[in-house]
């Protein structure tokens, strides 16, 4: 059960791969606790990643991964003519 939750929260917080070193203090297991519930609930401090924000609380004996997430730009609908523009192209191509 727990770890179902784990991978849960850690999916749902974009993490690809973490690697966890024996000196890891009780103190940097309960912060990346904590960031964890807040990252994978959507909440994360100021929109960083869980990396980014572990690296801040000073956890350097837990190292996490994210997984690349592209970005996405609105271009907006195109101007008529060009619609126009690729409706003959598209014509022309297909006789």
């Amino acid at each position: 059960m727990v770890e179902q939750e784990l991978a849960g929260r850690l999916h749902r917080a974009h993490v690809a791969s973490m690697a966890v070193t024996r000196s890891a203090e009780p103190r940097h297991l309960s912060r990346f606790c904590v960031d964890l519930i807040q990252a994978s609930e959507g909440r994360p401090v100021s929109g960083s990643t869980l990396a980014e924000i572990l690296a801040e609380h000073g956890v350097d004996t837990i190292v996490v991964d994210m997984t690349p997430r592209p970005e996405v730009f609105s271009l907006g609908a195109p101007s008529a003519s060009l619609y126009d523009l690729a409706e003959r192209e598209r014509a022309r191509r297909s006789a």
